[in-house]
Parts: structure tokens; C-alpha cells; sequence
């Protein structure tokens, strides 16, 4: 995962709106499977850690995060792009 890089994969014509709620998509998915990543190791390492998983603030949120998990998979389709922990 570069974290730089946003992929609309094969998908073209999009309007600008479109645009910006996919690029939206794509880093929040980022953010909450690096975020949720970390938190895995950390309770493989240490399963009494007082840490949790990513908690979604809206379902608007985690739309957007199912969005940018579906363009992961499309522009990305040999990784695995399962959510990891509750996301």
C-alpha cells in the first residue's frame, strides 16, 4: 500500500464530483485498514492491550471506506484488501 498513490483503475468518465467521492474513498479506506493494521499487530503482540479497532463516525464514513475498499480491489485485484478487524 503506497498511501500516495489513487487509482481509479479501470473505471473512466466520471464527474468531477464522482472524482473527489472516490479519491474520498480511497484514502479513508487507507487510513482505517493502516490504522486497523497496526492495532492487529499490537493485539497479536499484546492481546491485553487497551487498544480498538477504527470506529466509523458516520455511516456516510463508512460507505466512503466500502467504496475505497471496492476501487483497492479493482486497481489492485492479486492483493487482499479484506477488512481487517471491524472495518
Amino acid at each position: 500500500m503506497s498511501g500516495l498513490c489513487f487509482s481509479l483503475g479501470p473505471q473512466t468518465g466520471l464527474s468531477f464530483g464522482q472524482y473527489i467521492t472516490a479519491k474520498q474513498g480511497w484514502y479513508i479506506f487507507e487510513t482505517v485498514w493502516g490504522y486497523n493494521t497496526n492495532i492487529s499487530t499490537i493485539l497479536a503482540a499484546n492481546p491485553g492491550a487497551a487498544v480498538s479497532y477504527w470506529r466509523f463516525e458516520s455511516s456516510a464514513q463508512l460507505e466512503l471506506y466500502r467504496q475505497g475498499q471496492q476501487l483497492h480491489s479493482i486497481a489492485y485485484p492479486a492483493s487482499n484488501w479484506n477488512s481487517v478487524g471491524t472495518g
